[in-house]
């Protein structure tokens, strides 16, 4: 088991990573993180945030360097490098889980997200990929194909004449149309019959399709406290968003010989 230093560096979406990363990429995620809104420089850093990716991981049999990829993940959906609907799709790859199982833990992990934060991500998420949205919602209101207000008429049946002709007719009647009875026919006309088959038939009601909302996320409940600052314990040998990477080297070097 990783001690505290190292799991922090390897669950934290600011750090996760880091390691395997070109400079140039690093260095324009480190310029684009100082323009994003406190609440989420906050969220990428805070250790209440790597200690939720590591405890929802473990429920889902990740061990501390299996959580690191999907730490990652939730920072480029912060960063609006990646749609949130993708979420799972990345996270079965990245980790080798179901595909069942990683879309509940990406659940999980949008879940714990504070609810201010969440605003701020779901604002991210618009401006990025406002085609994308588009063109989901637009599916979504599409108009539904609806079934025939008489199905039956859609069914030919075999019909004999008055005089002994065999043809093919529907078997219900068109919409409006009165239904001509044998009396009719043999010429004896009978008006309570013709007045009783004279109804209108009950059409079905078109429902408006649903709307869903950008994605399946349900806000943190109202008494969750807002993430304050990370003061972790061991704070001193937390390098700073612009400090060397030697530490965390070093520290990897300890527990890996």
């Amino acid at each position: 088991m990783l001690n505290a230093e190292l799991q922090y560096y390897v669950s934290s979406p600011y750090f996760a990573e880091s390691l395997d990363e070109e400079e140039a990429s690093r260095n324009g995620f480190l310029s684009r993180y100082d323009t994003l809104p406190e609440i989420l420089k906050d969220y990428l850093i805070n250790t209440q945030t790597s200690d939720s990716i590591l405890e929802i991981g473990a429920k889902y049999g990740l061990d501390e360097f299996s959580c690191e990829p999907v730490a990652k993940i939730i920072r480029d959906i912060t960063m609006g490098d990646l749609f949130i609907r993708d979420m799972p799709l990345q996270v079965s790859a990245r980790t080798g889980l179901a595909p069942e199982k990683s879309a509940q833990l990406s659940n999980e992990a949008i879940k714990a997200v504070p609810a201010v934060a969440l605003g701020e991500i779901k604002k991210i998420q618009r401006e990025k990929f406002a085609a994308t949205i588009s063109r989901l919602e637009a599916q979504r209101t599409e108009k539904p194909v609806m079934p025939s207000s008489n199905p039956a008429a859609e069914l030919p049946s075999n019909r004999v004449t008055p005089h002994g002709a065999q043809t093919t007719q529907p078997l219900g009647r068109p919409i409006n149309q009165a239904f001509v009875g044998p009396e009719r026919i043999a010429g004896r006309s009978s008006m309570s019959s013709l007045a009783n088959q004279t109804k209108e038939p009950v059409r079905p009601t078109i429902r408006p399709p649903i709307r869903e909302r950008l994605a399946p996320l349900r806000p943190v409940p109202a008494g969750r406290p807002a993430p304050q600052g990370y003061v972790p314990a061991y704070k001193s040998a937390i390098p700073k968003p612009n400090a060397p990477k030697g530490n965390i080297i070093d520290l990897r070097r300890k527990n890996n010989p």
